[in-house]
């Protein structure tokens, strides 16, 4: 009996769904597997397009119940000749290995991912490779400390982490234990995937605070050879540390290659063997490198169409052949540099509208509360209201460029925008 060549999306969102185009422009037939129905009914405008290749969706019930996407995966397999697995997402990753392992493809292992994707067990492996240095307590440890175990401020951070939510500086044990209680309680518009994701952890841990600049190193791991995109620097908000409002790539430094082998290294310790992967970094003003966090996805937002449009290739098709199995080519020489800004919202009012600048410079836009929404509290990654990415023939120009456009972002048509 013949059957189709499908490829399989795990909570697709976002720039996602470039990758999901890519595999229907290749004849496949494209299956989504949701927990979330509100990723797909609130995609960016930049996005909404992409919708239309989906062919199929399964709604699963959570991706930490493994009998639920195992059933439906059971099913597909059986409908369908698989070809693939995709997600971006975190609390797919495992279900994801799985699947990949029950295709023989190349996969890092479940059990890998499990531990990558546990904030405290990462530090834990990278500490007893001699990879980090960064002292951590579980909560239960820390909560039973009389006096504050760290020289200098410390982060708090949930067990199972995504979009820095709930990631909090503290300097006491008082805020330590107020961020705790704020984890528990959660805020109400975190939605159904970020609050199982996170509460799956069932946990928090406290590491200390390391001063310096943060970067990413963005990367492709294929059959257990580990390949470099490129350095992604950052933007962070004025009004709060942790929180990210933008990025430049690629981000030329004479130290990145001592940055890009101690981000190797720990993927051999770890055990990574394919997929790709998002590494962030803190270079410390002694020129000290410390890994704070590896996500196992590609790097997140729309970053995608900046490194596509800074290589000038799809991205998503890298994506895709990996997904699939296939023999991957990475770009390796950058044509120009993209700079994407992230637009953070006026608090306390009702949106209506967004205005970008009208700039040769900009090359993509895109925008994400719907008109009429109240806004209050906005202080969060999950609380952008837009992103503009502007083009340059080199880094420092590309960022002068988007500075100097913050100021004709409009809300509302007369508000400025938070940067």
């Amino acid at each position: 009996m013949f059957k189709e060549n499908a490829v399989v999306f795990l909570e697709p969102k976002g720039a996602s769904l470039e990758v999901i185009r890519a595999a229907k422009e290749r004849g496949y037939i494209t299956i989504a597997l949701i927990s979330d129905a509100q990723f797909l009914q609130k995609t960016a405008t930049a996005y909404v397009g992409l919708l239309k290749n989906i062919d199929f969706k399964f709604e699963v019930h959570s991706w930490s119940d493994k009998n639920s996407w195992r059933a439906i995966w059971q099913i597909l397999r059986k409908k369908y000749n698989v070809s693939g697995v995709f997600t971006g997402m975190e609390a797919c990753v495992e279900a994801s290995a799985e699947m990949l392992e029950s295709l023989s493809h190349p996969v890092t292992s479940p059990a890998v991912w499990r531990n990558v994707i546990n904030k405290y067990q990462c530090r834990k492996l990278l500490r007893e490779a001699g990879l980090s240095n960064i002292k951590s307590f579980l909560s239960d440890e820390i909560l039973t400390k009389s006096k504050w175990p760290f020289s200098g401020e410390a982060y708090f951070k949930p067990i199972k982490g995504v979009l820095s939510l709930y990631v909090k500086r503290c300097s006491s044990l008082k805020e330590v234990v107020d961020a705790a209680k704020l984890l528990t309680d959660g805020y109400p518009n975190d939605g159904i995937y970020l609050r199982d994701f996170i509460s799956s952890g069932n946990d928090f841990h406290v590491e200390e605070a390391v001063e310096g600049e943060l970067l990413s190193v963005e990367s492709i791991i294929e059959n257990g050879s580990f390949r470099s995109l490129g350095l992604l620097s950052r933007i962070m908000f004025s009004e709060d540390s942790t929180v990210e409002m933008g990025s430049c790539f690629p981000y030329p430094r004479p130290d990145e290659e001592r940055i890009v082998n101690l981000v190797r290294n720990a993927h051999k310790a770890l055990g990574i063997t394919h997929g790709a992967t998002h590494t962030e970094v803190i270079v410390g003003v002694d020129g000290k490198i410390e890994i704070i966090d590896l996500n196992p996805r590609f790097v997140g937002a729309d970053v995608m169409r900046s490194i596509s449009l800074a290589y000038g290739v799809e991205i998503s098709e890298t994506l895709l052949d990996l997904a699939i199995g296939k023999p991957v080519t990475v770009p390796s020489q950058a044509k120009q540099f993209s700079c994407l800004q992230y637009v953070i919202p006026p608090s306390g009012i009702k949106f209506q509208s967004m205005t970008f600048p009208v700039s040769s410079d900009i090359a993509f836009v895109n925008s994400f509360i719907p008109p009429g929404t109240i806004l209050s509290q906005i202080h969060r990654q999950s609380d952008y209201a837009g992103c503009y990415l502007v083009t340059g023939s080199n880094y420092n120009q590309a960022i002068k460029t988007s500075f100097e456009l913050r100021d004709q972002v409009l809300i509302n048509e007369n508000l400025k925008g938070r940067f």
